[in-house]
């Protein structure tokens, strides 16, 4: 690996990006009232996906308070493209259960406010805005 691609590797905003990649531990969590209105066949998917967004969006405020906005508007991007999979018939959570999740965005809580953003624009558009702002972000990590 040369030199400035390790740097890179090394920069807050690209490890919470690869953070995303991995499965980090779940935790059980409380949403049954939630989970009412969807079939029973979604119930764990989500709660498995639930408690992984819950970790990462609590993970923004413990190791990375300095680049909290930019890591939220990844994980707003990130969210989008993994709804987006259902589209392409890639995901197991279903229509409804997307909207279970989009729901439960707003019981997740820090101490500081992390809004969702759906975007009309095409995960293609994103990217190109969302690789952008990793660019520039890491780019001022680098400087320092």
């Amino acid at each position: 690996m040369q030199p400035l691609d390790s740097a890179i590797q090394n920069c807050p905003l690209t490890k919470f990006i690869k953070s995303l990649d991995s499965t980090p531990s779940t935790e059980p969590v409380n949403i049954e009232n939630e989970l009412k209105s969807i079939e029973t066949d979604q119930h764990d998917a989500i709660k498995i996906f639930y408690s992984r967004l819950k970790n990462y969006y609590a993970s923004i405020t413990s190791q990375y308070e300095h680049i909290k906005t930019y890591c939220c508007s990844y994980l707003n991007f990130w969210l989008n493209k993994e709804k987006e999979k259902k589209l392409t018939g890639e995901s197991y959570i279903n229509i409804n259960g997307w909207q279970v999740i989009e729901n439960l965005w707003g019981m997740l809580h820090g101490p500081f406010s992390c809004k969702r953003k759906s975007y009309e624009k095409s995960t293609d558009d994103q990217k190109k805005c969302i690789d952008f702002m990793v660019y520039c972000v890491n780019r001022e990590e680098l400087k320092k």
